[in-house]
């Protein structure tokens, strides 16, 4: 059986600074607006609806 190197796990072993740089990330434009939720609700709605049609006329 073999031991293991414990000395390794130590926390003086690990890197201490970071790993990676700060991310950057665009800022959102203000002239991109999201649409209204009452589209997403109602495309949603819609598609599932003919799932449950299409769903219908294959098991039926």
């Amino acid at each position: 059986m073999r031991t293991r190197n414990y000395e390794d796990w130590t926390v003086e072993r690990w890197r201490i600074e970071p790993r990676f740089e700060a991310l950057d990330f665009p800022d959102a434009s203000t002239d991109e607006q999201a649409p209204p939720l009452w589209k997403d609700l109602t495309l949603a709605a819609i598609v599932a609806l003919l799932l449950w049609i299409a769903a219908a006329a294959v098991f039926a």
